[in-house]
């Protein structure tokens, strides 16, 4: 990482959707619109990048020279390249998978960010989330629905197999206890 990329990570901490130089063209906007609104991101990324980058020179962590060069570099553009978020790999229960997705859409909706800065929010922002979900009768269930005699052919689609999905209850409260959403083989990823 460079010294300038170090300065606009250490800046964009406080409100990473105010800096984030990835925008979307908002529905109706105009193309000039759309460029005035990047150009005015892209000078706000810069201004906050040099404050991290004169704060960095003023606790002693880099020198005058350091500084002038970062700035130089700062000012002539940074190069952004998008990336892929979080751990792609990770896999959760259909229940988390639809409390996470819930949260990161309301963190979107309140602070009227982009659903993948609300996602590095929710994930880098110490946030617990509670669902009704019962671990015990989850695993349970994920078992069960993998075992042979539920994969049967499917009539309509030719060598695919049917799916199925299983919901349990708490009978007295009504709250989802368990949820499996299709069924998934060891070496699928559906």
């Amino acid at each position: 990482m460079t010294l300038e990329e170090a300065a606009f990570m250490a800046g964009i901490n406080n409100q990473p959707g105010t800096y984030d130089p990835f925008l979307d063209k908002k529905e109706g906007e105009t193309d000039e619109a759309f460029a005035k609104r990047k150009e005015d991101r892209m000078q706000r990324i810069k201004n906050r990048t040099i404050v991290a980058l004169q704060k960095m020179k003023q606790l002693g962590k880099i020198t005058d020279e350091e500084l002038n060069k970062a700035k130089e570099k700062v000012n002539s553009g940074l190069d952004f390249k998008k990336g892929e978020t979080g751990n792609s790999t990770q896999r959760y229960s259909h229940i988390v998978d639809g409390a996470i997705n819930e949260v990161i859409d309301r963190i979107a909706a309140e602070k009227d960010i982009k659903r993948e800065a609300a996602e590095l929010i929710l994930y880098n922002g110490g946030y617990k989330i509670y669902t009704t979900q019962n671990t015990s009768y989850q695993g349970k269930l994920e078992e069960e629905m993998k075992k042979d005699k539920y994969v049967l052919k499917s009539r309509k689609n030719e060598g695919k197999n049917a799916q199925a999905a299983a919901v349990v209850t708490d009978h007295k409260t009504g709250e989802i206890v368990a949820a499996v959403g299709g069924l998934r083989r060891p070496n699928n990823n559906d």
